[in-house]
């Protein structure tokens, strides 16, 4: 069975870097099938949000509730209206990527009053997304080459490691 996995990691690796490699020399198509994709996981990242806001609701921040709700309602317009969205895909994303650094810098001095640590590295990410959802609300072809360009490195870096993690479970199995 070990060996099986081991192999699975492979394919899921070549699959990867081949899927990276595509999203980059295709990019129009990359980005319709891309669309649906988000939609979906803005949709589980939305419930998790809420559902996590309503079990930790003593521990957790209005703002992570509304923040599910607000990217519920983003997933749900991604799902019903496919091809209007891969025109808007990068004002809504840009929007919530916007939203989602405020709140991470609300979040950071949260943070910061229970004298943890990390509220630094939080504030920092929630500036950089804030920054970064600006740039794509300013300049929407930017935007839509910067995700399709970002995703299409993540799947060959995601590859190449899958791919190297299958050489090193080789030698332990």
């Amino acid at each position: 069975m070990r060996k099986t996995w081991t192999w699975l990691v492979m394919v899921s690796g070549v699959a990867m870097l081949f899927l990276g490699v595509w999203f980059l020399f295709h990019p129009a198509i990359s980005l319709l099938t891309f669309t649906s994709f988000i939609g979906v996981l803005l949709m589980i990242n939305g419930v998790f949000l809420i559902v996590n806001y309503i079990v930790n609701h003593t521990y957790t921040s209005a703002w992570v509730l509304i923040e599910g709700i607000v990217t519920t309602l983003i997933a749900v317009i991604i799902l019903l209206n496919s091809q209007m969205t891969v025109l808007t895909l990068t004002a809504m994303f840009g929007i919530w990527v916007v939203f989602s650094g405020i709140v991470r810098i609300i979040a950071a001095f949260a943070v910061k009053k229970a004298e943890l640590s990390s509220w630094v590295w939080i504030l920092t990410f929630g500036i950089i997304s804030t920054l970064f959802g600006f740039i794509m609300l300013s300049n929407p072809i930017i935007g839509m080459i910067g995700i399709v360009v970002a995703m299409g490195v993540f799947f060959i870096v995601q590859g190449i490691n899958a791919i190297s993690t299958f050489f090193f479970l080789r030698t332990i199995y």
